[in-house]
């Protein structure tokens, strides 16, 4: 895929505009009832779809829904050109939503799901936007302050955090399934390791926050670890909508071993002082009740707030092989020296071929962006691109009778190693995802663990 262009769909005061290129000012379409039948059956649908009990024909009937809101009369008539100019030069089209004034209900739909349906005379017909790779579908946080996504300097600072019982705790004070995080902290672990696993040039360091017995992951030494200054924050825990409270948390730990939610409010609150990030990968779902609204997409609006460019987050359930696979895909692009929005095309991509193989999963849906600006990290010049060639080339060991020590993984090699995880994850979890436990207090893994221990 080529450079990237957009296509930005705004949503205000019951006006439904679009705006395109170098446009003066948004074209106005029209307006619409908020309290219609159609919006109160698309708020129905949207609760159901979230709590995964909508088949993949029905969240079809609530993607078309999402698109006779935003993409009928003249919307999709102007995007299908700018599609088809597009093609001709390779290029990503990016539908950038723009959600303004009081009404936040359209933020919290997934528009992901947006499905075309059968229009008379058209080619590309019945199938889900998303899954179509001329698209991608954005959150656009508009702000006329935003902070430029572009890394300053010659390192990238990554903190991956693995917050929750884990595989190696046993930790019995909380009932919720076992973090899995082995297989994307070796993706990380890979990029940052190994000179030609990336194809930038730039150092990557690497810091990690995972819960173990030696090292809890408390919000006191997760405030410690920001002291790294990093530029990506990655976040794999369990997440929740809190009904009392009506406000999203994310699971840390507690010295004891025991749960401690942290509200997005507090997560911004810490992470504000800091203006380096750049990219927040939220790797968690949703662990609460029905008809709650959207844990993590509450979190990441309420980090996106602080002025972080990229914000990435699951929007419901997820099944952590899913999770994982869209995440080591989503880096893999990214340090290829591609923007976000590349990453995330390809990462919806991976995840949605796997799905292929089962009817009932639909993750592809699930992974949101919430972004401000061109998503791109890395400044790439041809001083920069020398520099990476003649690191690479001094990293290189004399030839030996030893091929194994010659050898230097190339991408696709390391395409291999992601998909080797993603088995050895799929083993693992036995597809389980980040589930609430059942009535004895124990997830479908825990429960698997202990009668293998028994």
């Amino acid at each position: 895929m080529g450079t990237e262009v957009s296509f930005r769909i705004i949503l205000e005061d019951n006006q439904l505009s679009y705006q395109y290129g170098n446009l003066a000012a948004p074209v106005h379409v029209k307006k619409f009832e908020a309290g219609s039948l159609e919006f109160k059956t698309i708020s129905l649908l949207a609760t159901l779809a979230r709590n995964k009990q909508l088949t993949k024909d029905q969240l079809g009937i609530l993607g078309e829904h999402l698109y006779s809101v935003l993409l009928r009369e003249r919307v999709f008539d102007k995007l299908t050109d700018v599609v088809r100019n597009a093609k001709a030069e390779d290029c990503l089209v990016r539908i950038e939503l723009v959600f303004r004034g009081d009404d936040r209900s359209f933020f919290e739909w997934p528009w992901e799901y947006i499905y075309r349906p059968d229009l008379e005379g058209e080619d590309d017909i019945n199938m889900f936007l998303t899954e179509d790779p001329r698209y991608l579908i954005v959150r656009h946080l508009f702000k006329e302050d935003y902070r430029s996504s572009l890394i300053d300097g010659d390192e990238i600072r990554i903190l991956f955090v693995a917050s929750g019982p884990t595989l190696n705790t046993k930790n019995k004070k909380i009932k919720f399934p076992p973090i899995i995080y082995n297989g994307i902290e070796k993706v990380l672990t890979g990029l940052s390791s190994e000179p030609a696993a990336n194809m930038i040039p730039f150092k990557i360091n690497l810091s990690s926050l995972i819960d173990m017995p030696t090292e809890r992951c408390t919000i006191e030494n997760f405030i410690d670890k920001l002291k790294t200054k990093p530029h990506i924050i990655h976040i794999l825990a369990h997440g929740r909508f809190n009904e009392e409270s009506k406000k999203g948390e994310i699971l840390f730990m507690k010295n004891d071993g025991s749960e401690d939610w942290i509200t997005g409010d507090r997560l911004k609150i810490l992470i504000n002082d800091d203006k380096n990030v750049k990219l927040i990968f939220l790797e968690s779902c949703e662990t609460g009740t029905m008809n709650s609204l959207n844990p993590i997409s509450g979190i990441a609006q309420q980090v996106s707030d602080i002025n972080v460019p990229s914000v990435i987050a699951m929007q419901s359930e997820i099944v952590q092989t899913d999770a994982h696979l869209f995440a080591g895909v989503f880096y893999k692009t990214l340090f290829e020296g591609r923007s976000v929005y590349s990453g995330m095309k390809e990462a919806i991509i991976a995840i949605r071929n796997s799905n292929l193989k089962d009817e009932n999963k639909n993750s592809f849906g699930i992974p949101v962006l919430y972004a401000r600006d061109e998503g791109v990290l890395f400044k790439m010049t041809e001083e920069r691109n020398s520099q990476q060639v003649f690191s690479v080339s001094a990293n290189m060991t004399a030839p030996s009778n030893n091929n194994d020590d010659n050898d230097m993984k190339t991408a696709e090699d390391q395409q291999k190693i992601i998909e080797e995880l993603r088995k050895q994850i799929a083993a693992l979890s036995a597809q389980t995802s980040f589930t609430s436990p059942n009535t004895e207090g124990k997830s479908p893994l825990q429960t698997k663990i202990e009668a293998g221990n028994n």
